[in-house]
């Protein structure tokens, strides 16, 4: 504080000596001016030390207030963390709290200059973080409490499992550990659900009805146990035991009544449904044992024709099936008496005489249009019927049907293709859908019949395995040939036209005839196949084909036209026999029943 200065009022004079002043100066009123100058320098000064003591008690408070701020957020945040960790590891959740809190109230106190605040900071948070400690104890004693229950209950579930499912030692020894020892009749001591309660995870209340729940529990699974092994080995008498022993009341005392209501329920349609399990077991083992029993029969059937027919081939090292063979494979129930009667004729040669076309024809139409596998296998059956002396279809024939009708049941590509290029044909001889009946040709015309003739060579030859393609092309050629509209059959093969060397069949004449058939006998081998010109069915098509030219050629008089019938002209008989005879005789009968059935 700066001291007044006094300043003077009056002119210098130039007078030294004394002079005689007009005011006189009052001692006390000089006095009185300091006084208040002194004091107004105290107040000055006092009112200076309460506004630093002011500002000093703010500056502390502040610091304090942010300190203790962070504590608190820190302490909150802690308090979360060690409720969340408390869930898996209370003890660890307790250590976490310690440390972290520890380490906070340190960092906070050094940071603070002022040992007053500090002092204050440090008692304070002693408070706070012990009030704190006491909320975090108990969220971990929660956290061990929660644990200590679940651990509790999981073992419970094991002990109950291993009572109703395991060996009297395991039963034993869970009953033990889970219940206590028996005390007196009814009364138990010690078990799980006591030493819990003891360590205070359940009261004692909660403690004897989870004993009381955890008994019947033992029961209801005991019970779910045996029903379920009778489940498994599907013996309804078994269920029927386990159905008996729950409506007695004296079996299976902790049960009360709604489980054991539930549980005869349960037990009852067990048995019911054992039951109805076994008697259509019975009957689907007798199904089963009926169908290995008929494929059985149906495998040795197509194995003995296939035998039959192979060995009918020239040069076949097939063997013909004996009738003893046969018959003993009957009296083994390896075929069916239907099935011998069938085998019985073939083997004595008493296979038809032809194939009625339209049959073939219609059972390969039939097959085409089958819905399902049924009605294929119905079909096979009726091919069956059909074979032998008085039936409508040769072996060769039916074999190849059968042949076709397991393509269609297994959905194979060839069957398929068979099925395709049929219907193409059809289209390009003009056929219409029902052209043909079991009776015969719908349309009996020559031109229907030629039809006929059409689809029963291309059924035939793709069932001996021929290409449907390759087949489709040379029937179609042998449909479309030089015919005319009188002929209801379709020309030869590609071949026999090639070898004859006539395209017009109504020019052929007898000696046409006799090289067609010399052919047929021969069957030369094809140079670039390597292989017979003809098939053992393709001879026998081929043969009937040529008897069918020279009925046409005899019956319109066209030979006679061409050639001059022979009569009794020496130049025209050798050996005594006609020339006109020897050429219609070149294929006798017993020929033909070599081409039909070789060997």
């Amino acid at each position: 504080m700066k001291v007044p200065t006094y300043q003077t009022q009056g002119n210098k004079t130039a007078s030294g000596g004394s002079i005689q002043m007009s005011v006189q100066a009052s001692p006390g009123a000089l006095s009185q001016g300091y006084d208040a100058q002194y004091n107004l320098a105290m107040t000055a000064q006092s009112e200076s030390l309460k506004w630093y003591e002011t500002e000093l008690k703010a500056e502390r408070a502040s610091k304090l207030a942010a300190a203790e701020n962070q504590l608190t957020q820190t302490l909150q945040d802690q308090q979360l963390k060690a409720a969340d960790l408390s869930k898996t590891d209370p003890a660890k959740a307790l250590k976490n709290y310690n440390a972290v809190i520890k380490s906070t109230k340190s960092s906070l106190a050094n940071k603070i200059d002022d040992e007053i605040v500090k002092k204050r900071f440090l008692s304070s948070a002693t408070t706070d973080i012990s009030n704190k400690r006491i909320s975090i104890l108990q969220t971990v004693r929660n956290g061990q409490i929660d644990i200590g229950k679940a651990n509790i209950i999981q073992q419970v579930s094991s002990l109950e499992q291993t009572i109703a499912t395991g060996n009297n030692a395991e039963r034993s020894k869970a009953k033990l550990k889970l219940f206590g020892v028996e005390v007196a009749p009814g009364k138990f001591a010690g078990g799980i659900y006591q030493r819990a309660a003891n360590i205070g995870y359940f009261s004692q209340t909660e403690a004897a009805n989870s004993t009381i729940k955890s008994r019947g529990k033992v029961d209801r699974l005991s019970v779910r146990q045996l029903l379920s092994n009778a489940a498994i080995s599907a013996d309804p008498d078994q269920a029927l035991v386990v159905l008996q022993n729950l409506s007695n009341p004296k079996n299976y005392t902790n049960l009360n009544p709604v489980d054991r209501d539930n549980l005869i329920r349960e037990a009852n349609s067990l048995v019911g449904t054992l039951e109805r399990r076994r008697i259509s077991d019975d009957a689907r083992i007798d199904k089963k044992n009926t169908k290995i029993k008929k494929d059985r029969q149906e495998n040795n059937f197509n194995t003995f024709l296939g035998n039959i027919l192979d060995s009918s081939v020239p040069g076949s090292k097939t063997t013909m099936p004996s009738s003893s063979q046969i018959l003993a494979s009957f009296r083994n129930a390896d075929i069916d008496d239907k099935q011998l009667k069938i085998l019985d004729t073939l083997v004595k040669g008493q296979d038809a005489r032809v194939s009625d076309a339209s049959v073939v024809v219609k059972f390969h139409e039939r097959l085409a249009n089958a819905k399902n596998n049924d009605e294929i296998n119905d079909i096979i059956g009726e091919v069956k019927s059909q074979i032998g002396l008085n039936g409508s279809v040769i072996l060769g024939d039916a074999v190849g049907i059968i042949k076709t009708a397991k393509g269609y049941l297994s959905s194979s590509q060839e069957s398929t293709d068979v099925k395709r290029y049929a219907t193409i044909l059809k289209t390009a001889i003009g056929d219409t859908p029902g052209g043909f009946t079991m009776s015969g040709v719908k349309n009996q015309s020559s031109i229907g019949l030629r039809r006929a003739d059409a689809m029963y060579t291309y059924y035939a030859l793709v069932g001996e395995g021929k290409d449907p393609i390759e087949v489709y092309k040379e029937v179609s050629q042998q449909y479309s040939s030089n015919l005319s509209e009188e002929m209801g059959f379709i020309a030869p093969s590609t071949a026999m036209m090639k070898a004859v060397g006539k395209a017009d069949i109504t020019k052929w004449t007898p000696n046409d005839v006799a090289n067609a058939r010399s052919l047929i006998l021969a069957n030369p081998i094809n140079r670039t196949t390597n292989k017979r010109t003809f098939t053992p069915l393709e001879l026998v098509l081929e043969k009937e084909t040529i008897n069918l030219i020279e009925s046409y050629q005899i019956e319109k008089d066209n030979f006679s036209k061409l050639l001059p019938k022979p009569n009794n002209d020496p130049e025209v008989q050798k050996g005594g026999v006609n020339w006109w005879d020897s050429v219609t005789s070149v294929f006798e009968s017993s020929d033909e029943d070599k081409i039909k059935n070789p060997g």
